[in-house]
């Protein structure tokens, strides 16, 4: 068979599940090393919160895009989605949504003018989670889209690496 003249660490038996999880070794090799002066840009599932939070927690440059107003404190920035990702999109589950998010904020598509309306407030269908009282106009969240689309053309343009976590959730195209 094409697998005979693989290592053992090649199998999951021999490479892992008969081998203690202290003497496990070279079973990944990077394709691309993290280093602590790269600029780093994480996006995706919630998992990719984290990784941005350990990155910087160890000294490595997270790029943090959209930065919080001077006048938030941390509690008012977490609730409103700042530095949770570097930039304000909230999660992003799949690559196609990504793509989309990145596509707009080049100009390759047109961006949407989608806003959804309730009890007087305007909420967007795209970053659900950013403004949890919705704001006070749809020419203000437009604005605000507008910020995020910026710093990710920033975040993509100027990053040496980025990192996107998938999520365990289903796709839909509309």
């Amino acid at each position: 068979n094409p697998y005979y003249d693989l290592p053992s660490a090649a199998f999951w038996r021999t490479g892992v599940a008969d081998v203690s999880p202290f003497s496990i070794k070279g079973l990944w090799k990077p394709k691309h090393k993290l280093s602590k002066r790269h600029e780093i840009v994480t996006a995706g599932s919630c998992f990719a919160q984290h990784i941005g939070k350990a990155l910087a927690q160890n000294g490595y440059t997270w790029f943090n895009a959209e930065p919080a107003p001077d006048k938030f404190g941390d509690t008012l920035a977490k609730e409103y989605n700042y530095g949770v990702f570097s930039f304000r999109t909230g999660n992003i589950y799949t690559a196609a949504a990504l793509k989309q998010w990145v596509f707009w904020a080049l100009g390759k598509e047109a961006s949407p003018q989608e806003v959804w309306e309730k009890g007087g407030r305007f909420y967007d269908p795209f970053r659900p989670a950013i403004a949890p009282n919705g704001f006070a106009s749809a020419e203000e969240l437009l604005r605000s889209r507008q910020t995020t689309l910026e710093a990710i053309r920033r975040a993509v343009t100027e990053c040496s690496r980025f990192v996107f976590t998938l999520g365990l959730t289903e796709g839909w195209v509309s």
